[in-house]
């Protein structure tokens, strides 16, 4: 009897400190918001400039220019169009500066919802290979762009500069 309430008063003291997320790995470089670097390009045709490890799976779909002002553009290279545009503030930081994004990001999808949900600003009912997004109601600052394209989604990092005096030497120095 008194092993039984031992073991009992074990498994009371034990269990409360038991959380079935304990064996779950948070990785957060697949998170939403993170950002670890960018590609920046004045034009589509120039060849981008890489600071920092860019978080993005953009294959098939380019954004230019980086950094910007009240509008860009958005081309897609694939067979299909581009439909649905959402804009979320990053969070921008120097980590995961060794991580290979393409493996590490391969399988990775994000929910239309929480987009959504999280969207700055959502521009939908699109159906062209290039599309201009206007943004110059959004304040300076570090955003991270999700394309929708056919079925896929694709992402980019990008630095919104409206109203915002600072040169592409700040933004370089921050990811230095």
């Amino acid at each position: 009897m008194r092993k039984i309430i031992l073991i009992i008063l074990f498994a009371i003291s034990v269990l409360p400190s038991c959380n079935k997320d304990d064996d779950q790995i948070i990785d957060d470089k697949v998170d939403i918001l993170l950002m670890t670097g960018m590609y920046l390009r004045a034009d589509i045709n120039d060849e981008p400039l890489l600071y920092g490890n860019p978080n993005i799976n953009n294959d098939g779909v380019m954004i230019s220019p980086n950094p910007m002002r009240e509008v860009f553009n958005i081309t897609s290279f694939t067979a299909d169009k581009i439909s649905k545009v959402w804009i979320v503030e990053a969070n921008p930081q120097k980590k995961h500066q060794d991580v290979n994004f393409s493996e590490a990001l391969k399988n990775v999808t994000y929910d239309e919802s929480e987009l959504t949900r999280l969207a700055r600003l959502t521009s939908g009912g699109l159906d062209s290979k290039n599309v201009t997004i206007n943004i110059e109601d959004l304040q300076p600052g570090y955003f991270r762009v999700f394309i929708k394209t056919g079925k896929s989604l694709r992402w980019d990092n990008i630095y919104i500069s409206n109203g915002n005096d600072i040169s592409i030497e700040d933004i370089v120095s921050f990811w230095k």
